[in-house]
């Protein structure tokens, strides 16, 4: 803010020349913010103010014309919406962090149930195979008299050759029989946890070797969002299964769903993208272990059975074959736990 005019140029609001004008010529102020001088007498800064102002110069001290004051309040109002707008935006992203936290802490709570249930199993079936262990050996060498019978050797004192064989090769038995079940458990244990890695997974083939991964996952999700009801599928591409192969051979995509919900969803109406020409070449399937993939061949392969047997309304439901009947209800055909 200036207070003194010594260059020739006009008043921004009158438009006279300074030096022509009568009265007082010198006394003019600034307006900092579009550079241009203005009579004193064109402006509504008191005299009185502006001979304080001249006199002591103050550096901090901001002067604005009437135009400029004008585009300045009503930039100031247009920030503070703006600001008004943002803090609002940011607290609704807060509560969606805060919810998104929540998910995650509830899911990393049902991830240690599930991990300390399978430890607590695991450290049962171990001590359920010790301790068959221990009692068959207690009770393998006893007669029904409850005495251990023992190999005569002619040796009144002594123990014969053959009980002490027999009780080796007794001990190497139950050995063979525990560790059996050991590699049982540890291949139980391994299954579930594998099982487990892959829940919120589906396997996704037909899709064309020559897009990138951006392109890919951007085809998924649109592809995908065609058959649920979601704006957009929140997903993880985990990339392609096995090595490029040459010809026209396509690899198989892995897709981490976020929500188990949709998930589902995507799997029950996956047979909807046969009625695009788009996506009709395109097949959706879960993530199975090879275990559960036999499984799954064997419940088909049962379905096929009692199909060509005649039966009509028979699917796969569960785990088990069924076949639907009046009123909503299933009969099991078929339960392989069984």
């Amino acid at each position: 803010m200036a207070t003194a005019k010594t260059n020739n140029g006009e008043c921004g609001k009158c438009h006279v020349e300074f030096g022509k004008e009568k009265g007082k010529a010198n006394q003019a102020m600034h307006c900092d913010l579009c550079a241009k001088w203005y009579h004193l007498e064109c402006t509504t800064v008191p005299e009185a103010l502006y001979k304080a102002m001249s006199k002591f110069d103050v550096k901090a001290l901001k002067w604005l014309c009437e135009k400029c004051d004008e585009t300045f309040m009503d930039s100031a109002e247009e920030l503070k919406k703006k600001q008004k707008s943002m803090d609002m935006e940011l607290e609704k992203m807060g509560k969606q962090m805060a919810e998104i936290q929540a998910k995650l802490n509830e899911e990393s709570k049902k991830m240690k149930e599930r991990m300390d249930g399978l430890e607590a199993e695991m450290v049962g079936m171990k001590i359920e195979i010790r301790d068959a262990g221990r009692d068959g050996k207690e009770d393998g060498g006893r007669t029904e008299k409850g005495t251990t019978e023992r190999k005569p050797n002619g040796d009144l004192g002594g123990r014969g050759e053959g009980a002490s064989g027999g009780e080796d090769n007794e001990d190497e038995g139950w050995q063979t029989v525990n560790r059996k079940r050991e590699r049982e458990l540890q291949a139980q244990v391994v299954e579930t946890m594998e099982r487990e890695k892959r829940k919120n997974n589906i396997i996704i083939m037909g899709l064309s070797e020559e897009m990138n991964d951006k392109e890919t996952e951007e085809f998924i999700g649109e592809m995908l969002s065609t058959i649920v009801d979601v704006e957009q599928v929140e997903l993880k591409v985990h990339g392609r299964i096995g090595k490029k192969a040459e010809g026209d051979k396509k690899r198989p995509v892995k897709v981490e769903v976020r929500e188990a919900m949709v998930r589902r969803s995507i799997l029950q109406k996956a047979t909807n993208l046969k009625k695009e020409q788009k996506y009709e070449r395109i097949y959706v399937s879960p993530d199975l272990t090879r275990k559960q993939q036999e499984e799954d061949k064997a419940l088909r392969d049962k379905v096929k059975e009692f199909k060509s047997q005649g039966m009509e309304g028979v699917k796969i439901n569960k785990g088990c074959v069924v076949k639907e009947l009046q009123g909503g209800r299933k009969e099991v055909l078929f339960n392989p736990s069984q």
